[in-house]
């Protein structure tokens, strides 16, 4: 009696075909050799992937387990089989590859460990790139790792990208603090940004908001009553967060608006009153940063309002909440609970930086335009 063929995806959601032919979300197909111990590899074609699964194992594992074998050759094999991939996502790839290829390149997939990523890591750092950069070229790696055991070109179990410990993010790394700005310096920026970016500089200094955020904040998300704000989650599977605005911004933004403003205004927009575009955000940003003479980045803001926060001794896991991490590092999370007087600390620390820092300049003397 044949076997019966279960219809289960594979773990990346490779859909089965038919008998050890899966086809991948790409377009490609994967095969597994058949009988015991057979190398799943990945092919551009059908026929392929079905000569795979019917060949005898003497010359496909040979290559498998080929001292020759190199994560450039890996790289040179994934890269062809990503055929999804638009121009701009290649050529990323390959920007990301080249910051690899000289510590990694030669290596076989076996020989990759846990210190050899440690090293690149520490390598790009110390050329000065940023941790989005750094964690997007590791993640390449990871990538290839992956693609290695799949065709059986890596046999040792666990990929060393997964298993050191990557770029973290966040204002309770070095990064965090070497980035938050003095008061001064944020003092210089109000004073030179355009009328249209400063209620979201103010939001993002005061609040910790990110760039996405503050672009998508609308009238309906601030309860001018209570200084209430409703935070729309921007990244995947995140909730909405509470923040209490201190209320001097509270009714600064209020006085920012524009006359007739409705539930669904933004609170950083167009000239035509669209939400304002990261492109755009920028362009006033880079301005205001010629002005001032500074490489300070928007996102630094935020940087600075979890810095203050630490700082003035609010708990950490207030401090994450407020921000939107996911959690505090772990060394934070077992010696820091979250109380609500840590939460009344977060606002009391909130407004007594607002009151030495400067203020949204109001429009006119119209005062609350809702």
């Amino acid at each position: 009696m044949p076997k019966k063929v279960t219809s289960k995806p594979l773990a990346d959601g490779s859909v089965l075909v038919e008998e050890l032919v899966w086809k991948t979300k790409e377009g490609n197909y994967r095969a597994r050799r058949r009988g015991r111990g057979g190398a799943m590899r990945t092919f551009a074609k059908l026929g392929d992937a079905r000569k795979h699964r019917d060949s005898q194992p003497d010359s496909d594992e040979a290559q498998a387990s080929d001292p020759r074998m190199t994560l450039q050759k890996v790289r040179d094999e994934y890269f062809a089989l990503r055929e999804d991939w638009s121009a701009a996502t290649r050529k990323q790839a390959l920007t990301n590859w080249r910051k690899l290829a000289k510590v990694v390149g030669g290596l076989h997939p076996d020989s990759l460990s846990v210190a050899h990523v440690m090293s690149v890591r520490n390598a790009l750092k110390g050329a000065g790139l940023t941790d989005g950069t750094v964690k997007n070229v590791l993640t390449l790696l990871g990538q290839l790792v992956t693609f290695a055991t799949l065709q059986g070109y890596r046999t040792k179990a666990g990929n060393p990208v997964t298993q050191a410990k990557l770029v973290k993010q966040g204002p309770t790394t070095g990064e965090g603090r070497k980035r938050a700005m003095t008061r001064e310096l944020v003092d210089a920026f109000f004073a030179e940004l355009d009328e249209c970016l400063e209620p979201g500089a103010q939001i993002a200094y005061h609040c910790g908001l990110r760039n996405a955020e503050v672009r998508q904040l609308q009238v309906r998300h601030i309860s001018f009553l209570t200084g209430v704000m409703d935070v729309p989650g921007t990244k995947s599977r995140a909730a909405v967060r509470q923040v209490q605005l201190p209320p001097q911004l509270r009714d600064a933004i209020a006085a920012s608006l524009p006359t007739g403003s409705g539930p669904d205004t933004y609170i950083v927009r167009d000239t035509r009153g669209n939400p304002m575009s990261a492109k755009t955000l920028e362009y006033h940003w880079n301005a205001a940063r010629e002005a001032v003479g500074s490489d300070a980045r928007f996102h630094d803001l935020r940087h600075s309002f979890c810095t203050d926060l630490l700082d003035a001794g609010v708990p950490p896991q207030t401090v994450a909440k407020l921000a939107g991490h996911a959690r505090p590092s772990i060394t934070l999370d077992v010696y820091a609970h979250s109380t609500d007087a840590g939460e009344a600390a977060a606002l009391a620390a909130m407004t007594d930086r607002f009151a030495q820092s400067g203020t949204i300049h109001a429009q006119s003397a119209a005062g609350n335009r809702l």
